[in-house]
């Protein structure tokens, strides 16, 4: 089964380099402008089935992606991005003045091995469980020759990597973050 993961066009936050998590934060122009590009780049591609994360950002993408090919977007809780609690809608300046924000956001991005959720975070342990769950789901679902487009968010599509190919929590960001709408090729 081919897997293409999309993470969501660009957001005022995105440019802010301020956290969203589960924040629910639209695309901006650009954004819109990037998932046009993707549509017409990505275009040749064949797609059976076009999934998203509820959250508008990567939904408004799917649907842009989906169109040409005259596909749906199916919806998935378990696609959301992860939940950064206490870190979320900050900017790496304001996770400066609080010394746990500050470890937990360092931690997050360098050293996810060591990262601890703050406030009602989630861990890297709980977004593998769900992302493993997803795909297992997949597999039991839809045929193996199927191509599936997935549109969601950047720990979400290095989440979904990590469950995919059972990597180790540290080598998490090894690839780096995923541009917005820029795309991963998988075989599950």
């Amino acid at each position: 089964m081919k897997l293409y993961l999309l993470r969501h066009g660009e957001t005022d936050w995105n440019k802010e380099w301020r956290l969203q998590g589960l924040s629910d934060i639209s695309l901006n122009e650009n954004g819109i402008a990037q998932a046009k590009e993707a549509a017409q780049k990505y275009a040749h591609l064949h797609f059976d089935y076009v999934f998203s994360s509820p959250l508008q950002r990567a939904l408004n993408t799917a649907r842009i992606l989906a169109e040409p090919h005259g596909l749906e977007v199916q919806t998935d809780e378990r696609l959301c991005e992860i939940c950064l609690g206490d870190l979320e809608g900050k900017t790496v300046e304001e996770t400066d003045r609080d010394p746990l924000l500050k470890e937990a956001r360092t931690n997050f991005f360098d050293h996810p091995e060591l990262y601890v959720p703050t406030g009602n975070g989630e861990s890297f342990e709980a977004l593998n469980n769900r992302c493993l769950d997803f795909l297992n789901d997949l597999r039991t679902r839809f045929d193996s020759n199927s191509c599936i487009l997935l549109s969601g968010h950047g720990a979400l599509c290095k989440g979904i990597v990590r469950a995919a190919k059972s990597l180790p929590v540290e080598d998490f960001w090894k690839s780096g973050l995923q541009n917005n709408c820029g795309l991963i090729e998988l075989e599950i």
